[in-house]
C-alpha cells in the first residue's frame, strides 16, 4: 500500500485521492479492483460512478449509481442517477429516480417538461463560466431564457443538462437561488442569435421591450455591461466622451441580443421603435456562425 501521513492507506482512501485531484484513470482501475473484491462496498460504488460523471460516460455512471442505491439507498444516489439516466435519454431510469425522490415531474413516459421555476446555469463551467437564467423543466434540465452571449456556444431556448449540486447562487425576485453548472447541451434552439444596436431616452423604454418581448417564442437581453450616455450630437456621429454633465438630449444605448425567429424580431423592434420618442433600433445580424 502507498503510505500517507504516518499510515497505511487503504485502497479505498487512495481511490478517493485521485478522484479528489482529478486522476479519473487511476481512480477508475482501484475501484474497478474494489467493487471487483468487495461487490457490497456502497461507497465505492458511488465513488466508480463519480468517476463516470466526470468522464460522461453515462451508462456506466447509471449502473453504479443504481447499485450505490441498491445497497444504500441514499437521496444522493437518486439523484446522480437520474441526471446519467437523462444524459442519457433513458426517461424510463430518470423517472424511476425522480420518483424514488418524490419528485413530481408530470405524467407519461417521455421526456419531462414539468415547471421546477427560473434557476441560474452555470454554462462552460471549465471554460468562460458564462451564468444564464432559464426554466428548469425537470430536476437536471433548463431551457434557456436568456440570451447568452455567442461566445457560448448557446442560444436562447437551448435545453441544457446541469449538475444537481450548487455551485454558487444568485438573487431572483428577492429570493436566492443555486447556480447550478452545465454538464452537457442536450438540445441546441433552431434559431440563430441576433445582435442589434439599440438607443432610447428614457428608462421604460428598455422595460417596455421587454414587455413586446414577453414571449416563449422570442427573448431579449441588453448585452452593455454598462449604459453609455451620449448627447444628441453623439448618438448621430462617432461620439465623444463626456462627463458626468450633459446638456441637450441624453440617449441611453446598448447592444442587445436576440433569440427567436429573425422576422418576428425585426417585427418586434419596429412596433417598439415606433411607439416612442427617441426609441431606434439596427436592423439586427446574426452574431454567430450560421
Amino acid at each position: 500500500m502507498k503510505f500517507l501521513g504516518g499510515m497505511f492507506s487503504s485502497p479505498s482512501a487512495q481511490a478517493r485521492q485521485a478522484l479528489e485531484e482529478r486522476r479519473l484513470d487511476d481512480a477508475e482501475r482501484l475501484l474497478l479492483q474494489i467493487t471487483r473484491d468487495r461487490p457490497t462496498s456502497a461507497p465505492d460504488w458511488w465513488n466508480l460512478g463519480l468517476v463516470y460523471k466526470l468522464q460522461g460516460r453515462w451508462q456506466e455512471s447509471l449502473d453504479a449509481f443504481v447499485r450505490k442505491a441498491e445497497l444504500d439507498p441514499a437521496p444522493e444516489a437518486y439523484w446522480n442517477a437520474g441526471v446519467a439516466a437523462t444524459a442519457l435519454r433513458n426517461w424510463t431510469a430518470a423517472r424511476w429516480a425522480w420518483r424514488m425522490l418524490e419528485l413530481d415531474v408530470g405524467p407519461g413516459d417521455g421526456p419531462p417538461e414539468a415547471d421546477f421555476g427560473p434557476g441560474p446555469c452555470r454554462l462552460d463551467p471549465y471554460g468562460r463560466g458564462e451564468v444564464v437564467w432559464g426554466k428548469r423543466i425537470d430536476p437536471c434540465r433548463m431551457r434557456i431564457r436568456s440570451v447568452p452571449l455567442p461566445e457560448s456556444g448557446h442560444r436562447y431556448d437551448d435545453i441544457v443538462l446541469h449538475d444537481v449540486v450548487p455551485n454558487g447562487t444568485r438573487m431572483f425576485g428577492g429570493q436566492e437561488l443555486s447556480v447550478f453548472d452545465e454538464l452537457e447541451r442536450m438540445e441546441p434552439s433552431p434559431h440563430p442569435t441576433l445582435r442589434a444596436e439599440l438607443s432610447w431616452l428614457q428608462p421604460d423604454d428598455e422595460q417596455a421591450l421587454y414587455g413586446l418581448f414577453d414571449d416563449p417564442a422570442y427573448g431579449a437581453e441588453n448585452w452593455t455591461s454598462s449604459v453609455e450616455v451620449l448627447c444628441a450630437h453623439c448618438s448621430r456621429s462617432s461620439g465623444h466622451v463626456h462627463g458626468p454633465e450633459v446638456d441637450g438630449e441624453v440617449r441611453l444605448t446598448g447592444t442587445w441580443g436576440f433569440g427567436g425567429d429573425i422576422a418576428g424580431i425585426r417585427a418586434v423592434l419596429g412596433t417598439w421603435s415606433a411607439a416612442g420618442p427617441g426609441r431606434s433600433a439596427s436592423d439586427p445580424v446574426i452574431a454567430e456562425p450560421a
